[in-house]
């Protein structure tokens, strides 16, 4: 009787020793890499929030350009230097005439994501495309007669 207490007591013993390390190995292999993730993803948007914040105000200020130079002279811009607007990134830009208005396309080879708020704050009011890879920020002006 007093031997089979024992070895009950010593599997009881290696039980909680192997509940013990596969507590270990599930935190190891499974919840740490899950906060690791969450943290590295945190760290991301943060960056991608910071750098649509100063693409929707770059855009906002190109745009204002744009039109500011087109109700002016009556013609649209050449090329950004006509422009005079300093931008931390490098747009290209496309001008589309339709019956009464032009279409403006300006793309960015990087990723932005798609705030409305951001927007709405930066007083666009286009529409705007984005991929993992680039974007395409599309608006209207009309024509002055």
């Amino acid at each position: 009787m007093k031997h089979i207490k024992k070895v009950e007591l010593f599997l009881l013993i290696i039980t909680l020793l192997l509940a013990l390390i596969c507590g270990i190995l599930v935190y190891d292999f499974i919840i740490k890499p899950y906060f690791a993730s969450y943290e590295n993803k945190t760290v991301v948007d943060s960056t991608d929030l910071k750098t649509t914040e100063l693409v929707y105000n770059e855009l906002s200020q190109i745009v204002f350009a744009i039109r500011g130079y087109y109700y002016l002279r009556k013609e649209l811009p050449e090329n950004f230097q006509q422009l005079d607007v300093n931008t931390t990134y490098n747009y290209q830009y496309n001008f589309k005439e339709l019956n009464d208005a032009f279409r403006i396309e300006l793309r960015g080879n990087f990723p932005i994501s798609d705030n409305e708020d951001l927007m709405k704050k930066n007083n666009l009011e286009g529409e705007l495309y984005t991929t993992q890879e680039n974007f395409l920020y599309t608006t209207v002006i009309d024509k002055v007669f």
